[in-house]
């Protein structure tokens, strides 16, 4: 199904918005793909989006459900950024003691 012209400004504002992020964090990005499914329930719309980075190392990815397009984005950026930082963050080493 499309998106209306709204909706579509909407995903466009957002995931701009957050594509600089995620830019920053991996440097040698090659892509986002954001992928939105619709859900139509008693006349109210579902949003289901999943957010995909792709670096040549790793493929990271978030998904996110929710009734609001702009939340349920946000939030699953945020969620993929979170994954980024973790993933690529410094090794803690213990050591015994």
């Amino acid at each position: 199904k499309d998106l209306e012209i709204d909706e579509q400004e909407t995903i466009s504002r957002v995931a701009n918005r957050h594509y600089a992020k995620i830019q920053r964090l991996l440097k040698d990005l090659a892509s986002v793909q954001v992928h939105v499914k619709t859900h139509s329930k008693g006349g109210k719309k579902r949003y289901e989006i999943k957010v995909h980075a792709m670096a040549p190392t790793h493929i990271f990815e978030s998904s996110k459900e929710d009734w609001d397009l702009a939340k349920c984005l946000h939030v699953a950026c945020e969620e993929l950024q979170h994954e980024i930082m973790h993933k690529l963050a410094p090794k803690k080493r213990t050591y015994p003691k």
